[in-house]
């Protein structure tokens, strides 16, 4: 079942403009992803906003709701902006070269979000975040079933090859992504991406075919 939590949107804060909305955003989105969620502090947000603490708790009545929203916020945005991408592939590995391309664009052209989506992998793994790992693991397989299913492949539970793949996407790019900052994120570094795993899906793929 999802959670309230993760659906319900503070109405104040989706009324203010959206200059404002995306400043408070982003000066949240900064804070987690550097101090992450336990030593994130509200009073550096507001801050860096120059606006009263109370201001903020009008939007979300405690850090757990901001962090929430932001939860909802990045997967939602990485979500959409690979539905945007055409992916009109013929093979399975071509599809999952394809996805993993458009995930590195939203890679360059957001790093803010992005990062804090990976951090939030990572995150979520605490007890205190169990409702908020629910709702992301659900639509998280949701979206992976999808994109399986794109390929052609069987998406059967015993499916030893698609549940290979996952392993080897989850590995790949945990230590890709964690040798990138700021100053390498570019065409270049997603060549060097695509490239090291067209090797890897190769390899499983003559493995199993």
């Amino acid at each position: 079942m999802v959670t309230e939590r993760m659906i319900i949107i503070n109405d104040t804060f989706m009324k203010i403009s959206n200059e404002k909305r995306n400043r408070i955003i982003q000066a949240s989105l900064d804070e987690f992803n550097e101090f992450g969620y336990t030593n994130a502090s509200t009073n550096r947000i507001v801050k860096k906003l120059e606006i009263s603490k109370g201001s903020l708790f009008k939007y979300f009545a405690t850090k757990k709701d901001l962090y929430v929203y932001l939860a909802k916020y990045a997967t939602d945005k990485l979500l959409n902006s690979i539905d945007d991408k055409e992916i009109d592939k013929k093979s399975w590995r071509e599809v999952m070269i394809a996805y993993a391309g458009a995930e590195f664009d939203f890679l360059i052209e957001f790093p803010r979000e992005y990062k804090f989506f990976f951090n939030l992998v990572q995150e979520i793994e605490k007890e205190s975040m169990a409702d908020i790992k629910h709702d992301i693991t659900i639509k998280s397989h949701e979206y992976y079933l999808k994109i399986i299913k794109s390929t052609g492949l069987d998406i059967t539970s015993d499916n030893i090859l698609i549940n290979h793949i996952g392993y080897v996407l989850r590995g790949y790019n945990n230590d890709f992504i964690i040798q990138l900052d700021k100053e390498q994120l570019s065409n270049k570094a997603k060549a060097k991406y695509i490239a090291g795993l067209k090797k890897h899906l190769s390899l499983i793929g003559a493995f199993y075919e």
